[in-house]
This record gives C-alpha cells, sequence and structure tokens, in this order.
C-alpha cells in the first residue's frame, strides 16, 4: 500500500494537485517512516507550496536516511529553504528573525552568497553594523564572478544607507 500511495503522491504532483499529493506521500511516510523517497516527494511539493516548514521538516527527516554523498545534495535545498524564510522575515521587518534563519541557510550551506548578503542587511536593519560589515566581507570572498561581487556590492550599499540612518537618529 505505501507504495501505491507513493506513486499516487507522484502523480498529483505532476498534475499540479498539490494538496492530494502531499497527502499522499504524507500517507507514505506513515505507513514507510524509513522512505526517503517519500520524505524527498513531499519537500519538493512542500517546496513548490511554498511551505518552507513542511519542505524543511521532511528534508531533514531525509537527511538520516540517505548517504553521505546524497545528504551533501540535500543541503543545498535545505539552505535555500532556510534563506527564503529569512527573507520573508526581513521583508515583514523583522530583522531579528531573518537573521537566525541566514545563519542556519550558511550552516548547510557556508558559500551561499545571498544569505550572506541578506543576512549583513538583516543586521544592518538590526543596528549591529559591525558583524553586518563582516558579513558582507565574507559575500565578496565567496563571491566567484562580477555579477556576485556587483550584487554583494548593491547589499553593502544598502547597508551603509542603513548606517547614515541610524547616525543621523543617533544625533537627534
Amino acid at each position: 500500500p505505501d507504495v501505491g500511495h507513493y506513486k499516487l503522491g507522484l502523480e498529483f504532483w505532476r498534475e499540479g494537485r498539490l494538496e492530494e499529493a502531499m497527502s499522499e506521500l504524507s500517507r507514505t511516510i506513515a505507513l514507510t517512516p524509513a522512505s526517503r523517497d517519500a520524505y524527498l516527494g513531499l519537500a519538493a511539493v512542500a517546496a513548490r507550496k511554498t511551505d518552507w516548514e513542511a519542505a524543511l521538516w521532511a528534508y531533514t527527516r531525509c537527511l538520516s536516511q540517505v548517504t553521505p554523498e546524497r545528504a551533501a545534495a540535500v543541503h543545498p535545498l535545505i539552505a535555500e529553504l532556510y534563506l527564503e524564510m529569512g527573507n520573508q522575515h526581513l521583508m515583514d521587518g523583522d530583522p531579528a528573525a531573518a537573521i537566525l534563519y541566514y545563519e542556519q541557510a550558511l550552516s548547510y550551506q557556508p558559500s551561499l552568497i545571498h544569505a550572506h548578503v541578506n543576512l549583513g542587511l538583516a543586521l544592518a536593519h538590526a543596528g549591529d553594523f559591525d558583524p553586518a560589515f563582516v558579513a558582507f566581507s565574507q559575500a565578496l570572498r565567496e563571491a566567484a564572478d562580477e555579477q556576485r561581487q556587483t550584487a554583494v556590492r548593491n547589499g553593502l550599499a544598502r547597508a551603509y544607507v542603513a548606517l547614515g540612518r541610524h547616525d543621523v537618529e543617533m544625533r537627534r
């Protein structure tokens, strides 16, 4: 029965019936908790739905069931989810929560440029400028091409704007 639920979940996913796909993949996991493919499928469907928490749950449960090589391939996916969650908190005006998510992203993929840049921005918005500039420095070291270096410089410019606003407010 678990194979049937798994196959049905994949079919629903292909058809864009995401709620039903999640339901069938969850049933597969309930019947066979060691079904790494079901966890990976559930994570992919949840990510497509932008249900970052569910995707993160499924990916992290999968890690203990895969080879180190496969786990290394899952780490960037987890990092991207943490990045997305951090971005949402930063856009919602909660830099403190964003910082935690960006740090988690970097724990899974230390070379994730956007996590370094956005961590720097979140730290700057939180008024923590020294660590913000450290994050930007790390991002510049990781940036391999001109496009990424430009993205880092743009983030750094926004941090300097935040620092300027902070200085103006402190003088009042």
